[in-house]
């Protein structure tokens, strides 16, 4: 609910700030989004992470026009006093630095109209950046990195 309420309050302050320079809606998200079983597979936790990537989604759909960059981004496994009240078994995963998220989100803003084919995708800022960008076609023809149901 946080995410869609900063959306829609935010969203009109963007597009009031005018120029044609592209803009961005960034969630910071989680990769519960997509576990579905599993010791960390708590219901609400991985229901309401995998809501707001699909949220995003719409969001990028709907001002697709806009030069509007949406995404969710998982900011990594990152020991914080939220975090220390997992189970003890996690905390050993616990190891990404708490600066790489916010590392991450400058180099996605930075020159942003070179990455507006990101829109609407679920990042992770543990990723080699290089890697990503090489990886471009082949993400935008297959539409990856976004909640899907695949049906053969």
């Amino acid at each position: 609910m946080g995410a869609y309420l900063a959306a829609h309050h935010l969203l009109p302050f963007v597009f009031a700030s005018g120029g044609d320079a592209a803009k961005a809606l960034i969630a910071i998200g989680g990769t519960g989004a997509w576990v579905t079983s599993g010791p960390v597979a708590h219901t609400a936790h991985c229901m309401s992470k995998l809501a707001q990537a699909r949220m995003m989604e719409l969001i990028a759909n709907v001002f697709a026009q806009e030069r509007l960059m949406v995404l969710t981004v998982h900011p990594g496994c990152v020991w914080t006093d939220t975090s220390k009240t997992a189970p003890e078994m996690f905390h050993p995963y616990l190891t990404d630095d708490p600066g790489l998220c916010g590392g991450f989100l400058v180099w996605l803003t930075r020159s942003m109209k070179d990455k507006l084919w990101l829109t609407g995708r679920f990042l992770s800022a543990t990723w080699d950046t290089d890697e990503l960008i090489s990886m471009k076609d082949a993400i935008v023809a297959s539409d990856m990195l976004k909640a899907r149901m695949v049906v053969a």
